[in-house]
Parts: C-alpha cells; structure tokens; sequence
C-alpha cells in the first residue's frame, strides 16, 4: 500500500491537487493507495496532551492506523513554506513518532514531492524533510520532484496541465513499475 499525504492545512490547495492526481494514477495502475489530508488536523489544538500515545485526537490514530503503518512507501507533497517545510507537517510527524515509530516509520520509502511559486520547486524542503525522514529511519528515494511556478501549471479548474501531468506520470512509472 502506498501513503499519499498531502503536506499542507491550507483547504483547496494547490498541493493537495497534485496529491490528488498521484491517487488517481495509483488506482489507475492497480497500486493501492490511502490518502492523508492534513486539512483533517485544522480543528486540533497544539496541546501536550497530544503528545500522550493515550491521549491523541482520533485524527492522529486512524492516518496512523489506517494508512500509514499498512504503507510500505510514503508519497509526500509538500509546499514551500518559508524556505522548508510547513510546520503542521512537522508537527505531524512529531505526533506520529509518539506512538509505534519504528511500525509507521522504519524502513519504508519515501518520494518526495516540491511544490512552490519560485523557481527552486522546494528543492531546501526537500532536502530538511529528507534530514527528518532519514532520521526517523525512512529511505528517502534519491529521485525528488520539483515542482516550480505551481500556478502555472494547475489551471484555473484546479487540474494539472498536461506537462505536469507528464512530469508526474513519469516520477510515478519510474518510482512504482520500472524495476
């Protein structure tokens, strides 16, 4: 199984429109996938007790339950926020890391999607979410999509163009069918 996460709270984001074009090429090809949205995690407070394995929000146990320890890889799209990663992202990762680490972590893949406005695609959060995931003992697949000037490349109806389209098809071939 295959864990698509979309790395942002912000709703109808251009990150989760990518997110959403991976699902829909998963089914496609037969791979299952469960998608996680963290605009699921907008009505949870930054509370100790979320950091209580006892004590989390059911959001935090059934992505945790559902998707992501089934996953054996990790799609992670992730937004340019402030030159990294956003924060609810990492604020994710620290509530999942409270409870069955090493099951939700531990050695499985990570491809890891850029989205941004600039030029670089994310290609700095990448490469901090990288040092976060490795520590966590994932592997990170060396092949990394940047995703650059992102609202020229996903129309005004919220789909992808069809470069983007390209662009994705082919980090998801070489990522899940080519051996």
């Amino acid at each position: 199984m295959v864990a698509v996460i979309s790395g942002t709270n912000r709703p109808g984001s251009q990150t989760s429109v990518v997110a959403r074009f991976c699902m829909q090429w998963l089914a496609e090809h037969g791979i299952p996938a469960g998608l996680v949205e963290l605009t699921s995690m907008n009505d949870l407070s930054v509370t100790p007790k979320q950091f209580n394995s006892d004590h989390q929000d059911e959001v935090i146990k059934q992505m945790r339950d559902e998707i992501l320890i089934p996953a054996n890889h990790w799609i992670v799209v992730s937004p340019e926020y402030n030159g990294s990663f956003p924060g609810i992202l990492k604020w994710w990762i620290d509530l999942l890391s409270v409870k069955n680490r090493n099951t939700v972590f531990k050695n499985k893949k990570a491809s890891l999607i850029g989205v941004a406005s600039g030029r670089a695609g994310n290609l700095r959060g990448m490469d901090h979410l990288t040092g976060v995931l490795h520590y966590l003992g994932m592997l990170v697949m060396p092949e990394k999509l940047p995703i650059s000037k992102i609202e020229e490349v996903i129309s005004g109806d919220g789909q992808v163009t069809p470069g983007l389209a390209f662009a994705l098809e082919k980090y998801l071939l070489d990522a899940f069918l080519e051996k």
